[in-house]
């Protein structure tokens, strides 16, 4: 209607009648009542009111129906982008929020609501069944009554392509982790990745629950035990970071499991209490030092440095953050926990669609991630991963640097240009030094001695950066899945998602992280604000501050002077 300000006073199947502010009037209905086409039958008056910039019939679901295809092809539509087009195709004003509310309904009608897909929740879980053997699905729910609906608690998903490429090609060590979910339920993702032998990640298992506690760990780690065939946890390594319950379900679960935790997160409560770059530099070299010398020797200039850093760091057990203090069968010397972040930042765009939608994007991606990097690795050249031959590399360039004294058999006495002294022993694969006692590569040392024997470095490298043994854990592929209309029918009780508690109206605080219970027992110093009084600044009496002071409102100052003073006027004689 050109931008005019019109209103339907009439809107039903049959008929319509429109009018405007300036007396305009259209009236419409159906020709006949066998011919549903619409025909205009009166038209009264000209408009001669003007062209407004705002339409209140471009509503949200309006502009949600006829961009549903764009925003399904592509659901990252920036809302300013979608602001510029819409504006423009529809020759109105759109204000920001508008945006946000068509990304909404788009949604809606693109994925279907949270309770549509918790409705079909079971259906969806027998389909992964039956379309991929070996894949474990566990789906949990309360039972309110027999009845009424039950609400949704956890869901556990283990693939069996996963499963069985992890156990052959992967190494025994497994980095567990949460990530918060930004739907309108809310929860937690729960994750278990492991490393290849590239060094990627290699997703494992992962898991929905609405918290992430003892009992959502503990019911996580059962179910991954039990996937992996874990019966004796003495050769295997757990990495994670200090959070809600993960500790005590390892130690209850995997007592004699070598558990690292991740050094950033370490240092993030470390730098709370102890700031500088000196300390971060000190702390960071104790953790990286490989040998248990160099370790006391670094944690001894912290001492120097800081006497209360060095009591923080000497409470932690340097078996769980200390390379010096790992154990040499994982063959990894990881300090961080990456390989759950690189998992989290995969699946960042799936954190905030309904449960099977996101479902379905973690599956495609792993099943897409399955063949690309088997293909990626197949055609590379030589016997190892392209990752391990950079590192092997650069060990390779500074191998004149020493001077060898060799046994006559397979053991050599190493000595550097600053006078240290390594062992290297090419039969058990050990250098003093422990960094390929650690991960498994030559180091330099090690290198040198390979090259005097006139070999080759590649040969001495572990097992699990062979290029063989890579395409083995990427051997086994996802299969797809059929449409929602051909899913099995369970026939089992309507699931409902579980109860969130409801928003506060305006913007969140950002509360502090709460401190842990080590951190709290290391502040030797520290008081709480709740026991904390304060005096004033102008009385001294304690109890109140400045601007509550009543004697200091009482105490008037003197009034300035209204006359003003002549300026001195000096006289050059």
């Amino acid at each position: 209607m050109q931008g005019k300000p019109i209103k339907f006073t009439k809107n039903c199947s049959d008929k319509m009648q429109i009018t405007c502010e300036c007396g305009w009037v259209l009236y419409a209905s159906f020709i006949s009542k066998n011919d549903h086409t619409f025909q205009v039958k009166t038209i009264k008056g000209e408009h001669a009111c003007n062209r407004s910039s705002t339409s209140k019939h471009c509503t949200s679901d309006f502009l949600a129906k006829r961009y549903q295809h764009n925003l399904r092809s592509n659901p990252d539509w920036p809302v300013g982008s979608m602001q510029e087009t819409m504006q423009m195709e529809n020759r109105t004003s759109l204000s920001i929020w508008k945006m946000y509310r068509v990304k909404k309904h788009a949604n809606k009608i693109v994925h279907g609501t949270e309770l549509e897909q918790y409705a079909r929740l079971w259906d969806y879980c027998e389909e992964l069944r039956q379309s991929n053997p070996n894949t474990t699905v566990k789906l949990q729910c309360k039972q309110v009554s027999e009845n009424q609906a039950c609400v949704f608690k956890r869901l556990y998903i283990c693939w069996g392509a996963l499963k069985m490429g992890f156990i052959a090609g992967c190494r025994q060590i497994v980095g567990l982790d949460g990530t918060h979910l930004k739907t309108s339920t809310g929860g937690v993702l729960l994750c278990a990745v492991g490393i290849d032998g590239n060094n990627g990640m290699y997703p494992i298992a992962y898991a929905m629950v609405l918290r992430e506690n003892t009992k959502s760990w503990h019911w996580f780690i059962s179910l991954l035990m039990q996937d992996l065939n874990i019966e004796n946890s003495y050769a295997w390594t757990i990495m994670s970071d200090k959070q809600k319950g993960l500790i005590r379900a390892v130690e209850e679960l995997l007592p004699n499991a070598e558990h690292r935790f991740c050094l950033r997160h370490m240092y993030s409560n470390f730098k709370r209490l102890h700031k500088g770059l000196q300390l971060k530099s000190l702390l960071w070299k104790a953790a990286s030092s490989a040998r248990l010398v160099d370790f006391n020797m670094e944690m001894k200039k912290l001492k120097e440095c800081n006497v209360s850093a060095y009591g923080w760091v000497r409470a932690k057990d340097p078996k769980n953050w200390a390379r010096s203090h790992f154990s040499t069968w994982t063959k990894c010397d990881m300090l961080l926990n990456n390989l759950c972040e690189c998992f989290n930042n995969v699946i960042m765009k799936a954190r905030d669609k309904p449960i099977i939608t996101m479902l379905e994007i973690i599956r495609i991606i792993m099943m897409k991630r399955m063949h690309t990097q088997r293909d990626k690795i197949y055609k590379c050249m030589g016997e190892i991963c392209p990752t391990i031959q950079k590192i092997l590399e650069n060990n390779k360039t500074e191998v004149h640097d020493n001077i060898l004294e060799w046994n006559g058999k397979e053991k050599f006495e190493v000595k550097g240009w600053a006078g240290d002294t390594w062992l290297v022993d090419l039969t058990f694969k050990s250098c003093t030094c422990k960094k390929w006692d650690l991960s498994g590569i030559p180091c330099v040392h090690a290198i040198a001695c390979i090259f005097f024997k006139r070999e080759k470095a590649e040969d001495y490298v572990d097992y699990w950066y062979k290029k063989t043994t890579f395409l083995k854990a990427y051997d086994y592929m996802l299969n797809p899945i059929k449409g929602q209309g051909e899913w099995p029918q369970c026939n089992l009780n309507l699931m409902v998602p579980w109860k969130v508690k409801p928003k506060l109206p305006g913007r969140p605080s950002k509360h502090a992280r709460r401190q842990e219970e080590d951190e709290l027992s290391n502040m030797k110093y520290g008081i709480n604000r709740r026991g904390t009084k304060y005096a004033c600044s102008k009385c001294g009496v304690v109890g109140h501050n400045k601007k509550s002071c009543v004697q200091s409102s009482k105490i008037t100052e003197p009034p300035l002077p209204t006359t003003s003073t002549s300026r001195l006027k000096l006289s050059v004689s």
